[in-house]
Formats: C-alpha cells, sequence, structure tokens
C-alpha cells in the first residue's frame, strides 16, 4: 500500500539577512510590481501572477521570448494541474501581459510584455477601480470599527479586574476570623458603610 501523502510544514531557519540590497547578480529576478494592481483589480489571479514571474524569469532575451513547455511550467511553479496552467495562460494573455505563438516544431513559445502602469489600468477599467476604492473604504471603516471594539473589550476587562481586586482587599476573608459571629459582623458593617456612602 502506498504511502498517504502528507502536506506537513518543516520549519526551516532562514538566513537572517535582509533580503533587499543583499542579493547578488543571478539571485533576483527585476520584477514589475505594476503586477499587484492586476491583482487588486481582480484581472489576474494570485496563481496567474505565479506563472507570469515564471515566464518572466525564462524569458530569452536572445530569443526574444520563453518557451517553456507545460510539464516544465508545472514543476516550475508547482501547480499539479495542466487545466489550471492552461486557465493561466489564457487569462494573462487576455489582459495583455503575454501573447502565445508555436514554433516550426510545434511547441508554445511565450513573449512576455511589461504591465500597464496603475494610471493606465485605471483608466482601462472604471468600473473595477470604483468598486476597489469602495472596498477598500469598507475594509478601514471595518479595520477602525474592530479597533474601537477591541479597546472597549480591554477597557472593560481592566475595569473587572480591577473590581476583583477591590472585593478582595474589602471582603474579609473568614479564616481570619476566630469565629463566625465576628466573620458576619464585619460583614455587616461592610454593608452599613456601603449604605452610608451610597446615601
Amino acid at each position: 500500500m502506498a504511502n498517504a501523502v502528507t502536506n506537513k510544514i518543516t520549519t526551516i531557519k532562514g538566513t537572517g539577512i535582509i533580503c533587499k540590497g543583499n542579493l547578488k547578480g543571478g539571485e533576483f529576478e527585476m520584477f514589475p510590481t505594476m503586477l499587484f494592481d492586476y491583482v487588486q483589480l481582480g484581472l489576474i489571479t494570485h496563481t496567474n501572477l505565479v506563472v507570469y514571474v515564471k515566464l518572466l524569469q525564462l524569458y530569452n532575451e536572445n530569443y526574444g521570448y520563453a518557451f517553456p513547455t507545460i510539464p516544465q511550467l508545472m514543476i516550475y511553479t508547482r501547480i499539479r494541474s495542466k487545466a489550471t496552467i492552461h486557465h493561466s495562460l489564457d487569462t494573462l494573455e487576455e489582459v495583455g501581459l503575454i501573447q502565445r505563438s508555436k514554433k516550426s516544431g510545434g511547441n508554445n513559445i511565450y513573449v512576455v510584455y511589461k504591465p500597464l502602469s496603475k494610471t493606465e489600468l485605471y483608466s482601462f477599467f472604471p468600473d473595477k477601480t470604483k468598486k476597489l476604492k469602495e472596498d477598500e473604504e469598507k475594509l478601514m471603516k471595518t479595520a477602525e470599527h474592530d479597533k474601537e471594539r477591541y479597546q472597549q473589550h480591554q477597557q472593560q476587562k481592566e475595569q473587572v479586574q480591577e473590581q476583583q481586586i477591590q472585593a478582595e482587599q474589602v471582603v474579609p476573608n473568614f479564616d481570619t476570623f476566630d469565629n463566625k459571629e465576628n466573620y458576619f459582623s464585619s460583614l455587616k458593617e461592610l454593608a452599613r458603610r456601603a449604605r452610608q456612602q451610597v446615601q
């Protein structure tokens, strides 16, 4: 019987070195940050983003294109589904981030394009841009409301703790009295003082 495959996460100790400014040639790829605007507008998914970045990394400037096979893209991105790879390529082509064609041998080749600027992208999709801004406002209001609720909860928690401390200081401990009569007399005295404070 084959062993069940598990997705157990192994904790790995990192380098402890700040990434930005400490990468050498060959350890990084220039990444167009405008891609996150495409993600925010819902034009591409995080999976599409991973496929785009891999195509960008595989892009051969001498040839003018990238030419990985579908199985290679599945291995490089750890996307198990061939259909998901094809769907990502379709999406990337629809939004103008890549262009596909075939070589004479029949293999796909991919030209990888620079994304539009935020201004250009927003002008193409005013409805999506409007919804994005509405969602941002809603999230900010929710975050502010959650912050207020948390602060109120903390205040109430502190008040309860303070009341408990005061109660422990005021209410006599039965064990410290010689007999029940003295204990209950002390409680009556506390009650009398409380009534006087109220009056």
